[in-house]
């Protein structure tokens, strides 16, 4: 079974509200996303959940800018690293980053550079 979002909620530009949160994005409504990876179980990432979708450093962005075709995998890959679920490792919840990309079409290149950022420099967690 591939991997697939189940619906597509707005998101509300804000400011950061202080110095330790630099999360600008608000989640309207819950983002469902059923993983293949994980035997059709679905990711429920709630409303409210603050992201600043793919975290890069500045000189990357003209190459991958935070927002783009791969923001609902960001997302979901945000929350996974927050949450650090006894379900999934930081290498499953690296595999799930990209199985989403795959289900969003983001093209094979930027999917495999984006997956291999986040296996080197994202969070690591058992």
């Amino acid at each position: 079974m591939a991997g697939r979002f189940l619906n597509n909620p707005p998101l509300l530009r804000q400011m950061p509200t202080d110095g330790k949160n630099s999360r600008p994005w608000m989640l309207m409504e819950d983002l469902r996303y059923q993983s293949g990876l994980l035997n059709g179980e679905v990711i429920i990432v709630p409303a409210g959940f603050r992201t600043d979708f793919a975290s890069c450093p500045w000189v990357c962005r003209r190459f991958f800018p935070q927002d783009g075709p791969w923001t609902h995998a960001a997302i979901t890959h945000d929350y996974l690293c927050d949450l650090r679920p006894v379900y999934a490792s930081s290498k499953q919840a690296a595999a799930i980053f990209l199985e989403a990309m795959e289900a969003l079409k983001v093209p094979v290149f930027q999917r495999n550079a984006m997956y291999q950022a986040v296996r080197w420099f994202g969070p690591r967690w058992p």
